[in-house]
């Protein structure tokens, strides 16, 4: 399968090695949603992606606590999926 048509959600993507785990993922032709709890951060690191024009998708867990919770990461999912099924309507 080719990387064009792979898509991966990376938790932590504000910083350390959950942002270079997801840029590297751009990189190499994935689709990624960067999901993490520190929304300055997040900006940040999706401003760097976007201004290479690579193709990403921004989440932001909603909350502040420590530890995602179950519904956190249901949500996550539930989201994912939503976009992935959006994409390949749109023929990408």
């Amino acid at each position: 399968m080719a990387a064009q048509n792979k898509v991966a959600i990376v938790t932590g993507a504000s910083a350390g090695i959950g942002k270079a785990a997801g840029v590297a993922l751009v990189k190499a032709g994935w689709k990624v949603a960067f999901a993490a709890r520190r929304a300055d951060l997040l900006d940040k690191a999706c401003e760097k992606v976007t201004a290479r024009e690579m193709p990403m998708w921004q989440y932001r867990v909603l909350h502040r606590e420590s530890r995602l919770t179950e519904v956190d990461v249901a949500a996550l999912c539930a989201w994912g999926r939503q976009e992935a099924a959006r994409l390949a309507g749109a023929g990408s």
